[in-house]
């Protein structure tokens, strides 16, 4: 396995750890190095299991309705990945709460 990580990554550019049942923890020190893995892995077949790294994971904003929006947009210049109305935990019941998830974009923090 080593080897072929080493096909793509030098050997600064990751970390290895042995779990249980034969798995390897493969920690990566930068992004490029993750996604050239990830790629390497889907093009020889090797089944793996990754989280969302960082710079793909979902900004989340929460909006109440005390706050005003411009009519018809949310928030302009931002585009929504995912809209969802929270509901109470015990009662299921909608809120007047909803999680706001804009599609990654360098500016999501400005908004």
């Amino acid at each position: 396995m080593i080897k072929s990580i080493s096909e793509v990554a030098e050997d600064e550019q990751y970390f290895t750890k042995s779990m249980a049942n034969n798995v390897i923890k493969l920690t990566c020190t930068t992004p490029d190095t993750y996604r050239n893995l990830m790629k390497h892995f889907k093009e020889k077949g090797i089944y793996y299991h990754t989280h969302q790294s960082n710079e793909e994971r979902a900004y989340r904003v929460v909006l109440t309705p005390g706050r005003r929006h411009p009519t018809g947009t949310v928030f302009p210049g931002h585009v929504a990945r995912n809209i969802v109305n929270v509901h109470h935990r015990l009662t299921k019941e909608p809120l007047n709460l909803f999680f706001v998830d804009p599609e990654p974009a360098s500016n999501n923090k400005d908004i």
